[in-house]
């Protein structure tokens, strides 16, 4: 009677199938990754938009520097967009505070380019004097957005 051996090892055919998906992995992962991190990044943005908002708010509530407060979200068409704080009544007769850029792969698509939207919070109250809603996305996936609204109630929500 023969004896039969054990081998304990892998073949090559079973090594070269590991190693191709192994290779799948990665090149999905790398592939993906620069899109999973910018939408990490706009994602990181709105929030950090609404945090400004917020701090803008609560200088015209407490009255920061006897003014009102306000912000101003500008699309525009030849440098990043931004969106600027500003101390007084309006963006033209205020005093500009902090201009924010934007990354350059971010934009908004409300308001429209070439186009510019003020929210201006009442002193004490912090009610803005009109509803707005604002939103960004990424230049090289506009489906990749994020909407921040203020609302009558003065609520800001991303």
């Amino acid at each position: 009677m023969k004896s039969l051996k054990k081998s304990s090892g892998y073949t090559l055919m079973e090594f070269l199938i590991v190693i191709a998906i192994t290779a799948i992995i990665f090149a999905v992962v790398f592939v993906s990754s620069p899109n999973l991190r910018r939408s990490r990044e706009l994602s990181s943005t709105a929030q950090g938009m609404v945090a400004v908002i917020r701090n803008t708010q609560n200088r015209s509530i407490t009255q920061e520097n006897g003014k009102t407060w306000g912000i101003r979200f500008q699309n525009s068409t030849s440098t990043n967009h931004s969106y600027i704080v500003f101390k007084g009544s309006s963006y033209a007769s205020g005093t500009v505070e902090t201009t924010y850029f934007l990354k350059s792969y971010i934009q908004f698509s409300d308001p429209s380019a070439g186009l510019s939207k003020d929210v201006i919070f009442s002193a004490i109250s912090g009610l803005p004097q009109v509803s707005t809603t604002v939103k960004i996305n990424l230049v090289s996936n506009s489906t990749v957005s994020s909407t921040i609204n203020i609302n009558s109630n003065g609520q800001i929500q991303n």
